[in-house]
């Protein structure tokens, strides 16, 4: 959502200034008498132009290698050939030289890889310093809008904060501009992340929102539905540690790993054996809908850990599949839960499997339109 007062054309081009120059150009002539955005994530390989400069020392690398190599098996050779001067005592055989490991051929590192259709790809046995890497993955963008004529254009995104600023940008001007918006990853196979139409309240129909049978699936996963004066909470409660093995693991990390304590996430674990330790109440991932923002968070004994949220007059859209990251591997990762808020796209660093994620999405969105229908005033699409 736009500004206050602000028209659709001032709220477009405020998004359209998160993208290149160049694409900025290409959209604005194409969004005249367009109904559709379709947005593909794609793994793309770029020349590395550092390789020109490493090649050559690689190179010698590996000739230093392949003669320590050829060096030590002359020596397993001669060695061999015992000692002529004493012919009466047996000479033992030299143990041959073990035969070299062989290694499965590793897939193509440019094929992705979906984390929860199929495995890794097996890690390379060569050091990292004697590979020869000749292109580095990039994250490409691919834009359609239809119906018309011309043909697809491409940008390449760098860094997760650019990347998300962009998408979020194409969000928006799908949601202001009112046309219906397909984001997938290209693959393989090709992954539908979210369908929307920017006519409609959160890019979502009410309508097709299966609400009775999103709560039969959040709580099957054990949450606990909790409607507040605020809004709502999904509320995931931990299994607390009893309080022996607490002050086992408590005394144990302060004596093994005191130098972690700089680590965020080393304090957070540490406290909460405290918790246990004291035999407090078990700590809850809680995912919420109040009166000011959306999100997620892990609360215990009144504090709050990992909260990520989106102030509702900024929020666009709530998206959950698969994404394309935007690190140096861009690696693909599993589907988790997105808010798409004005200016970036918020990941909720937490695990879920398709049919869980979706019904989470779905009793959010529907907690979302509820209140803001019923708020005095409220129009009836927040997407102008």
């Amino acid at each position: 959502m736009g500004a206050a007062g602000a028209t659709a054309s001032e709220v477009i081009e405020q998004a359209l200034g998160a993208l290149p120059a160049s694409v900025r150009e290409e959209l604005r002539a194409r969004l005249a008498g367009a109904d559709a955005l379709v947005v593909m994530h794609i793994r793309d390989e770029r020349f590395r132009w550092m390789s020109l400069f490493t090649f050559p020392f690689k190179v010698l690398l590996w000739s230093l290698v392949l003669l320590v190599l050829l060096w030590v098996f002359l020596q397993n050779l001669t060695s061999g050939e015992g000692d002529p001067g004493d012919g009466d005592t047996p000479q033992r055989s030299s143990p041959k030289p073990e035969a070299l490991p062989r290694y499965e051929g590793s897939k193509d590192s440019s094929v992705p890889v979906y984390v929860s259709r199929v495995e890794r790809p097996a890690r390379s046995w060569i050091p990292g310093f004697l590979r020869f890497r000749f292109t580095v993955p990039v994250h490409t963008v691919e834009v359609v809008t239809s119906p018309s004529e011309a043909p697809p254009f491409r940008f390449t995104v760098s860094g997760e904060r650019q990347g998300h600023a962009a998408v979020a940008a194409l969000y928006a001007v799908a949601s202001v501009a009112r046309l219906k918006l397909v984001e997938l990853n290209q693959g393989p196979p090709p992954v539908v992340v979210h369908r929307g139409h920017g006519r409609l309240p959160l890019m979502l129909d009410p309508r097709s929102l299966d609400l009775k049978w999103a709560r039969s699936e959040v709580a099957a996963a054990g949450f606990e539905l909790v409607t507040t004066s605020a809004g709502l909470e999904l509320r995931h409660a931990h299994s607390p540690t009893s309080k022996g093995l607490a002050w086992v693991f408590l005394v144990g990390m302060l004596l093994v790993s005191p130098a972690f304590l700089w680590l965020a996430s080393f304090r957070r674990l540490l406290l909460n054996f405290l918790f246990d330790a004291w035999g407090r109440p078990p700590g809850a991932d809680v995912f919420f809908v109040d009166g000011e923002a959306v999100g997620y968070c892990y609360k215990r004994a009144g504090r709050t850990w990992s909260r990520v949220a989106v102030p509702r007059s900024q929020l666009q859209a709530i998206v959950f599949g698969e994404e394309l990251g935007f690190d140096d591997q861009v690696s693909y990762g599993q589907p988790r839960l997105r808010l798409v808020g004005n200016g970036s796209v918020y990941t909720v660093d937490y695990s879920l499997g398709d049919r869980l994620g979706n019904a989470i999405r779905d009793l959010l969105v529907s907690e979302v339109l509820a209140s803001e229908s019923t708020r005095p005033g409220a129009t009836a699409s927040t997407g102008s």
